[in-house]
């Protein structure tokens, strides 16, 4: 396993002067962990989180990395995840009652809480996931106090730091996909710029596979809704057929009686002819019997 320390911009949300405790510090975000060439994910987070939680009484926090007890200034407890642009851990900073700078301290943080930060002391490894490394954490050790201004011209971020640009990766791929990369990778090492790009092309290609699995959905969808369009058809087609073969075994059926109702009226009047004839002689013969 290897040491590592990552900052992060400490973004206290208030402070309590009785308590001494800075409450909502913002302690590791996701993104490009500058001067170290890999990525922060929702799953170092995650790690940060769990060994954290091992603290009986909160994570130590020091003075500065790889001091000794000498050097421990307060702990932080109360962690908890924060969703936004990008995935944050924060958690309430409290100083040693007892600590003989503690003055110096609450000042350097309340006035300069832009420029110093909080950073993740660790052993960890480097996972590669598509190409891309990103930090496993394996041992979390103490979360401590840095200054770096020389190596962060922004005010944000120390040495090691967590970029916490809003989408990051969404600027580099929108600036890879424009082709303007020089006002994105300003200020990030040789190392970092790579990193960065890689993410953005990852990020592309993920983009592009989403977009092209989106749309090869959209056309077997539409393939299966023209096939039900067409067996809907080709039924209705077959019960007009049906309709019409109804249609035209009633229409022969109606012709049969037409038919057999004319016969029927030839049969009608030759008995009425009869009937009549009938009568007629009926008639003559009265008229002989009589005479």
């Amino acid at each position: 396993m290897t040491p590592y320390s990552l900052s992060a911009r400490l973004e206290p949300g208030s402070f309590n002067a009785e308590t001494g405790v800075f409450s909502g510090v913002s302690i590791i975000t996701e993104g490009v962990a500058k001067g170290h060439g890999f990525l922060v994910d929702r799953t170092t987070i995650a790690q940060v989180l769990e060994h954290a939680g091992k603290f009986k009484n909160g994570v130590k926090v020091k003075a500065d990395h790889w001091t000794g007890v000498a050097q421990i200034i307060g702990v932080i407890s109360g962690l908890a995840l924060e969703e936004g642009n990008s995935l944050k851990l924060r958690g309430d900073l409290r100083l040693l009652k007892n600590l003989r700078d503690r003055a110096f301290f609450e000042e350097v943080l309340t006035t300069f809480s832009d420029a110093v930060g909080l950073s993740i002391s660790c052993y960890g490894s480097r996972e590669d996931v598509d190409g891309i490394d990103y930090l496993r954490v394996h041992e979390l050790r103490s979360i401590d106090l840095v200054d770096d201004p020389a190596a962060n011209p922004n005010g944000l971020l120390s040495r090691g730091s967590v970029d916490t640009s809003p989408e990051a990766m969404k600027i580099l791929t929108a600036a890879l996909t424009a082709g303007d990369l020089d006002s994105q990778l300003t200020g990030l090492s040789a190392a970092d710029s790579v990193t960065a790009l890689k993410a953005a092309y990852v990020a592309m290609c993920s983009k592009a596979k989403a977009d092209r699995e989106s749309l090869e959905a959209e056309r077997d969808q539409a393939k299966q809704s023209l096939s039900t369009a067409q067996t809907d058809l080709s039924q209705e087609k077959e019960k007009l057929g049906t309709s019409e073969k109804k249609v035209g075994d009633l229409t022969a059926q109606l012709g049969t009686k037409d038919g057999e109702i004319s016969t029927l009226k030839t049969e009608r009047d030759s008995a009425k002819n009869e009937l009549s004839t009938a009568t007629t002689k009926r008639d003559e013969y009265r008229t002989q019997i009589e005479q």
